[in-house]
């Protein structure tokens, strides 16, 4: 993910902040278990989508006075702020009642929420590493379904898995997801120039892989859903 804007700055010796606005893209992955077998869902498959973040670093910067060490300091900071996470997946859905032809289907989810986690860094001279973790929990989610091309009515306006609904509110997605949330792990390349002595400009890049919730498969509401074990 490219830092596209970033800040980071000592006011005084141990204290440190950074604030960025990550942009980038993500893939979504699938894991689905069912009682027999069903071409629907075994259809489905994640697709690019993009991430963007307001974040903002706090915390205690441990300098080291080693002069033979090519490691300055070591930072604990807290890693908080808002997300916006566009997830995108397809699946074939069947035409009419004839379940040997499929319509191709997308379903994209915007989930806006809060970030929270903690991150250790090494600090180098210009750069530093970080490996981080913590949660991801979504506070509301627009849904967006790819309205098939006929007058059946087996058109809806949610998702596959919540058909009667655009809009997700934090109830809605307590309802279809078992644990509302989802944890990640980050690891983070960031580099300093410095204009000033107390002020630097933050730029790198960082990979993130969050662990999603399951869905609470007696709750959604989709077809045929009792063959569902997880998804």
């Amino acid at each position: 993910l490219i830092i596209v804007l970033s800040i980071s700055i000592n006011l005084f010796a141990n204290f440190e902040i950074n604030f960025y606005m990550p942009l980038g893209f993500n893939f979504s992955f699938s894991s689905i278990t069912l009682e027999r077998p069903n071409r629907l869902y075994e259809s489905i498959k994640g697709d690019l989508g993009f991430d963007f973040s307001l974040m903002l670093q706090l915390g205690y910067n441990l300098k080291l006075n080693n002069n033979n060490s090519k490691i300055r300091s070591i930072g604990f900071l807290l890693d908080a702020g808002f997300y916006m996470q566009d997830i995108n997946i397809n699946y074939k859905y069947p035409k009419f009642a004839n379940y040997n032809d499929y319509y191709k289907v997308d379903d994209e989810f915007l989930f806006y929420g809060i970030h929270l986690g903690v991150i250790p860094k090494i600090n180098f001279e210009n750069f530093s590493i970080g490996l981080g973790l913590g949660v991801r929990i979504p506070i509301e989610a627009e849904i967006s379904h790819q309205k098939l091309e006929d007058d059946n009515g087996i058109y809806y306006k949610g998702s596959l898995m919540y058909k009667d609904k655009s809009e997700w509110n934090f109830n809605d997605i307590k309802k279809v997801f078992k644990y509302p949330v989802f944890p990640y792990i980050k690891l983070s390349f960031d580099g300093f120039w410095y204009p000033f002595d107390k002020t630097a400009f933050m730029y790198g890049a960082y990979l993130l892989y969050d662990f999603s919730s399951p869905y609470n498969v007696n709750n959604i509401e989709t077809l045929q859903k009792g063959l569902i074990k997880k998804i």
